[in-house]
Order: structure tokens, then sequence, then C-alpha cells
């Protein structure tokens, strides 16, 4: 009972914390990506779908859920510690006025929440829950086990990686998003962050097969296509997970980042297969 009578306060509440993020973080030339729309919205209350029945038995815990999609949806978006301070506040304001509860009381000492679906006990799990993972050093002892079963797995391209706390929080980030259906994300930072390394170590951790275009001197628009068709053979019709990964360095042509923007945008690439073509995937599927 107490949270289904969380439905319209968590709504509300939401809505408003919406408005005030329109209002008070516009775009800017240096802050341009400070866009925020409705579909910001229902990817929070898709993070808080995600939740198993069993597990989020209490109001606190449906709380910090939501808090923590809140932050991820929006605050990770944001690029300096006075926006994320600012955002911080105006979270805290809304849920005292919506929700008669603070940040301070739900979050406890660790603000840098951390939700993913993983498994700490048994790592080959493939099917963990959704939940807060307080257990710090067991969380770090697990990431080191998986960087070194990806070394184990691929011998040729190994990744010397050190999973410090900003470190695991990113990849526990990324998992979040490729989790969700149409999850994708854009990762920014200078070379040699770790942005690929990271990606793969996440797609690796939730099961998933990692794709990723090969590029040479006559790598055109055509090979882009056939390489998409791969990756939808692999994801669409064999139904594998696959995380897709792009980079700048390898926009050969500009009418790639077409083609990916309508993949975001619709799924589809248009007539990227014949008539024949479809046929032929149309009877594998049946």
């Amino acid at each position: 009972e107490d949270i289904k009578s969380l439905a319209e306060p968590l709504t509300l509440t939401t809505i408003k914390l919406y408005t005030d993020i329109i209002e008070n973080f516009l775009p800017t030339p240096a802050k341009c990506h400070y866009l925020f729309n409705l579909r910001d919205v229902s990817k929070v209350f898709q993070g808080v779908y995600l939740a198993q029945p069993k597990l989020y038995e209490e109001r606190e815990q449906v709380l910090r859920l939501w808090l923590h999609e809140c932050c991820r949806v929006f605050m990770d978006r944001l690029i300096s510690h006075e926006d994320r301070d600012k955002l911080r506040l105006a979270i805290d304001n809304c849920m005292d006025a919506g929700l008669q509860v603070r940040w301070k009381e739900i979050a406890g000492d660790d603000p840098d929440m951390v939700f993913a679906s993983i498994n700490l006990s048994n790592p080959e799990d493939d099917s963990a829950p959704y939940e807060h993972i307080s257990d710090r050093k067991g969380l770090k002892a697990f990431m080191d086990q998986k960087v070194e079963d990806y070394n184990l797995q691929f011998k040729k391209s190994p990744m010397a990686l050190v999973m410090f706390k900003d470190a695991i929080d990113l990849c526990c980030r990324i998992m979040r998003i490729i989790y969700q259906p149409r999850g994708n994300a854009l990762l920014i930072g200078v070379g040699g962050s770790g942005r690929h390394c990271q990606a793969r170590l996440a797609a690796f951790v939730g099961f998933m097969r990692t794709f990723q275009i090969e590029i040479s001197k006559q790598y055109k628009h055509r090979e882009f296509l056939e390489d998409l068709k791969k990756m939808y053979e692999v994801a669409g019709t064999k139904g594998n997970p696959l995380m897709f990964l792009f980079s700048d360095t390898e926009i050969v042509e500009e009418s790639f980042l077409e083609d990916v923007a309508n993949i975001l945008s619709s799924g589809e690439v248009p007539n990227l297969y014949g008539s024949d073509e479809l046929n032929a995937i149309r009877a594998s599927i049946d």
C-alpha cells in the first residue's frame, strides 16, 4: 500500500522537476546539449519499471531507485560541478514539496548510488535483478574479476583497466543504458579516458557481443551498409544481444551519421535491404 500510494506523488514530482530543469538549465554555446524533453521523463520511469516487486517492498527503496534514475537521466548530462550541485538542490526541493522526504534521508552516506543488474555472489548470473549495490568492496572485486575474464577470452586485444570508483560507476551507468530497450548513449571525453574499454566491459558484463566497424582505405558508404546488415542479422534475425560501438574517428562520410540517426530514431535504415533480401530474412525468421 505504501508503494501504491507513491504512484501519483512520484509522477507529479517528476513533472515538477522536469519543469524546473527546462527553466533553469538552458542551452548555451558551451552547453548546447542541455536539451531536455518529455522523453527524458519517460526514461526515468523506464528505469523505475526495471524494479522487481519482490525486491522493492518498502517506500524508501522505490524512492532511492527513482532518485537514482533522475540522477542518471538528468545529472549525467551536466558538465560542471556547479550545475550538478544546482540540480541536487532542485531535486531536494522537489522531493521535500512532493514526497515529504529529503535527498539525505534517501541517499544516506552514498550520494553516488550504484544500481546494476549484477549478482555479486554469482558473476555468471545473466538474469540478475536491477537493484541497489551498497557493497562497494564486493563490487570492485566483481569488476576486477570481469576484467580478468575479458582478457582471458580476448587474448588478442586485452584491456589494462584499473577499476577505481569512478570507472566502476561509469561501467554500471553504461550497463544500465544498454540493458534498456533501444538504449543508446553518447560518451564524451578526451582520448585515452577509457570510453571504448568501459563500453566493451559493460557489454561483456551484460553478456552482450560488441560490434564495431573496421575502417580501411576503401571503406565507404556501401561497406558501412553491409556492416549494418551483419549487425541487424545478429541482433534482429538471430535475436542475440548486441552493442554497436561507433566512434568519431570512424565517420568517413557524413552519410554514416544519417544512418546512425535513423537507427536511433526509428530503428530502420531506409533502403538497406532489397526486396529479395527481405523475403530471405522473413523466411529465416519463420
